[in-house]
């Protein structure tokens, strides 16, 4: 009976019969029965909120298993399916995965029919359908559970709408990426992903008991498919089935009352609501779904700010919090509300502070990943539009200099942490569980009448006393973890160098650049073109075709849309410039763009920036007060394709690596060192190969066997000062909204470095090769970096008696990123010094042998006179 009662989601009957059967059977030698009971407890608390609950819980019983029986049984083979659910619940994907395959084998270990294999089919699936571009392989998962489900009968009842439900998820969220913009191939698998959710309905009523849970998550996916279709159809009144659809969905999974999944339906509801432009319906939802997170804010004012405090399910937090305020900020455009500009920038400000908080509490208990927080990191793009736009409205500029800091601070806040390969996997820790199994208990004892809090003691984990929950009511976390820039020290740091700064944020098509001098602020704002990201390609694309006034036409247009109208705000003695891109702006080689097209018969006639200004790039404007490191030391790394079919030899570059590693008396290696390793420069001349799809498997190759991922380089143990990748497109990567480019580049800022000179293109050899020699010669003489490469480059397109190699594809793809300090001590100074001494001594010893010379004279003429 208890089985029935679980598997119709009647969990308060079900709960209670599980715990007495466990209660009984525990300490026997029944341990299947036992582990049995643990199992469905298990899933029954990852339905009342608790998922790292049920997964510790699932764990120690898969444990039990291990240990008390001889062999697997189907009991253990349960307890993987079960924790694969929990898992799936936490975005656990690899441990999700890995739950599933233990089942399979289990299963055909114990020779089992395959209709047994249904489940986890199914399961696999899930997995599949939640990776990019594997729907081939979720369909066939898919389709091979349903063939084995219709196989047996008694399969069919309870397994049939889960596979149904599958199968129109497959069609409904694929069709969108997949189709592009054919819309009767789009419509019609909206079509046929309703014409399996409404089968799954029809297969759940059929069931003996039904199941309110199954039915509740129906009812959700069949909203999302009309929501999704609205956006496709532009009408109005499949939004309203749509909110229909959710509203039948909440009111069937209220009574299992886990605060992050209603707070997900909140989350559906209220974008409906702001789709149907109903804004203050849509901040009333949002506001809901806060209140079930943090209990405390229940019937606060929707215009009141949450408490800047820690909650279980942050990033869900973080999503409501940022869509509230994106509300405002639409109700604002709407009716030009200033009430609601000033709430939205407050909003967007309180995310940033909430956000820095994560950062300091991840880097100290390496429990989150970046994914989680995106809307959080994404508020500082949306801090700097309301900031100008309150700017606009009172032209007072204290709007934008107060929440600089914390926009600087956060625009790619997680460029300290391996964020190379997001939501593959989590972990919790003690206290976040204490926290969860508090509201787990609550919950449980709301719903539930026939267990008491000493029952539900003894089958939940047990954690240790020491560990203190976090308090929601009184732990407030202020200013203690933020450790933001202010917008004083930025400007300290640009008089100390002579530099101003152009910090750009793109949203949508609207581009703002921030210009920042030693003594002045300026904001302004840009519509970009329609086809702005295709002339970006275009740039890159043209240099191939050797067609100087093709090219000099796509530059001009990139720079008038760009930095025209930005330049003219810097002090006219300003030659550094030092620019933070944001979006497709980091593919662009400034430097190389033309101002004007005056005189384009040639390459080297092109009027370059390179010519008017010394110019670098930085991820974030934090590298501008970053603190310098003292670091000795050369280390090359070479490669050899000698006898690869795939990559070309680049005998130039190798040969520019071990002629420095001998000149400044450092090593040159042929794989990249495992041990702990400092230096001054690491210089890697290799073959890339980038993985837009999944940029944390671009790897770099040493030779055709011995190759490093780019995760695999993130967790090295090398710290270089400077990292010069002499490689093809090692700036390039994949670009996510508020989080910047997954690239090398990237990976070697996590390891510590100061400084990266990237590339942004296949470059040639030989050329790169010359231009970075021309790059030593620069640094020797005791040159900063950002002088050093601006240098290199003007000699090389002076050297160059043709106009070939004056074609930006050779000297503009290598681009430096970071500080720009000198690296190494001047050659020449160190000469001067010694000639100094030289002819120090050399006078020295002159004047020494004259005065003894004339005091000899002096007296042989004494002698003389005596004589």
């Amino acid at each position: 009976m208890a089985l029935i009662f679980h598997q119709s989601a009647q969990y308060e009957k079900a709960l209670p019969i599980f715990i007495e059967l466990s209660n009984k059977f525990k300490g026997s030698d029944a341990i299947p029965n036992y582990a049995l009971c643990q199992l469905k407890i298990a899933d029954i608390v990852r339905n009342y909120g608790g998922v790292n609950t049920a997964i510790e819980l699932l764990n120690i019983n898969e444990r039990l298993l291990e240990i008390r029986l001889e062999k697997p049984t189907l009991e253990l083979a349960q307890n993987y399916i079960t924790k694969a659910e929990a898992l799936y619940t936490a975005n656990r994907l690899t441990e999700f995965k890995e739950s599933i395959l233990k089942s399979i084998a289990i299963k055909r270990r114990l020779g089992l029919s395959e209709k047994y294999l249904a489940e986890d089919y199914l399961h696999l699936a899930r997995y599949y359908k939640e990776l990019p571009n594997q729907d081939d392989s979720c369909y066939y998962w898919v389709q091979k559970s349903l063939r084995l489900a219709k196989s047996d009968k008694s399969f069919t009842a309870y397994i049939l709408p889960r596979i149904y439900s599958m199968i129109g998820y497959y069609y409904h969220p694929a069709s969108i990426a997949y189709f592009g913009n054919k819309k009767d191939s789009l419509m019609r698998h909206f079509s046929l992903s309703r014409k399996y959710y409404d089968s799954a309905i029809l297969a759940l009523k059929r069931q003996p008991v039904p199941d309110i849970l199954m039915e509740s998550r129906i009812y959700h996916n069949l909203g999302n498919s009309y929501s999704n279709e609205a956006g496709v159809e532009n009408k109005i009144e499949l939004l309203h089935h749509a909110i229909a659809y959710y509203r039948r969905s909440e009111s069937l999974y209220e009574k299992f009352g886990a605060p992050s999944e209603m707070a997900g339906k909140d989350w559906v509801i209220g974008k409906a609501y702001e789709r149907l432009k109903q804004y203050d319906s849509a901040i009333q939802q949002f506001q809901i779904g806060i209140s079930r997170l943090i209990p405390e804010f229940d019937g606060v004012n929707v215009n009141e700010l949450p408490p800047l405090q820690p909650t279980l399910h942050d990033s869900r937090f973080i999503t409501l919090v940022s869509i509230k305020a994106n509300n405002f900020l639409f109700k604002y455009r709407q009716n030009q509300d200033f009430n609601s500009l000033q709430l939205a920038y407050k909003h967007y400000e309180f995310l940033l502070s909430f956000n820095h908080y994560l950062l300091s509490k991840s880097l100290q208990e390496q429990e989150l990943t970046h994914w989680n927080y995106l809307y959080g990191s994404n508020a500082y793009q949306s801090l700097i539009i309301t900031a100008y736009e309150l700017y606009k409205k009172t032209n007072n500029k204290a709007y934008i200099i107060t929440a600089y800091g914390l926009i600087a601070s956060a625009k790619y806040a997680w460029l300290s942490k391996n964020d190379i390969e997001p939501l593959m996997s989590n972990s919790i820790n003690a206290s976040v569980l204490k926290q969860e199994s508090e509201i787990v208990k609550n919950n449980i004892l709301r719903n539930v009448t026939g267990v008491n809090i000493n029952e539900l003691n003894t089958i939940l984990p047990s954690i240790p006393k020491h560990i203190e929950s976090m308090s929601l009511a009184n732990f407030n976390i202020a200013n203690q973890f933020l450790d933001t820039i202010s917008f004083k020290r930025i400007q300290f740091e640009l008089k100390q160098r002579r530099e101003v700064l152009l910090d750009f944020y793109v949203w949508g098509n609207e581009l703002y650049s921030v210009i920042i001098s030693e003594n002045d602020l300026a904001i302004v704002k840009h519509i970009l073109p329609s086809d702005f990201n295709s002339d970006v390609w275009k740039l890159k694309y043209e240099l191939t075709k050797y067609k100087p006034r093709e090219y000099a036409r796509i530059a001009n247009r990139v720079y008038l849309e760009t930095l025209d109208s930005v330049l003219l705000h810097i002090p006219k003695n300003s030659k550094r410039v030092v620019i933070c891109p944001d979006g497709n702006l980091q593919n662009i080689p400034w430097d190389a763009l033309v101002s004007d097209t005056l005189n384009v018969e040639t390459f080297k006639s092109l009027n370059y920036l390179l010519n008017q200004y010394v110019m670098r790039t930085v991820i974030t404007p934090r590298h501008l007060v970053m603190e310098s490191k003292m670091s000795q030391g050369f280390l090359g790394i070479t490669s050899d394709f000698e006898l690869s079919k795939r990559f070309s030899q680049i005998p130039f570059s190798n040969g520019l690596v071990k002629t420095k590693a001998h000149d400044l008396k450092g090593q040159a290696m042929s794989s990249i060192p495992s041990e702990s390793f400092d230096t001054n420069i690491l210089h890697i001349a290799s073959h890339v190969v980038n993985d837009s799809l999944r940029p944390y498997r671009s790897t770099i190759f040493l030779n055709e066997h011995d190759s490093i991922t780019l995760t695999e380089l993130s967790g090295s143990r090398i710290k270089p000062k400077l990292a010069i990748l002499n490689g093809c497109q090692t700036g390039n990567g994949t670009y996510y909204q508020s989080e910047g480019t997954i690239s090398f580049a990237r990976a070697f800022y996590s390891l510590g470095a100061e400084s990266v000179l990237m590339t942004l293109w296949s470059v040639d050899d030989k050329a790169t090769a010359d231009l970075l020699t021309l790059f030593y010669e620069e640094m020797e003489s005791g040159n900063d970096l950002d002088y050093s490469l601006r240098n290199a480059k003007v000699t090389f397109l002076e050297s160059d008696a043709s106009d070939e190699l004056a074609n930006p594809y050779y000297w503009a793809g290598l681009q430096l990123s970071g500080k720009s300090d000198q690296i190494l001590k001047s050659n020449g100074l160190r000469t001067v010094f010694i000639s100094i001494v030289f002819f120090m001594f050399i006078a020295i010893a002159t004047i020494a042998y004259r005065l003894k010379f004339k005091k000899h004279e002096k007296f042989i003429q004494e002698r003389l006179k005596l004589s």
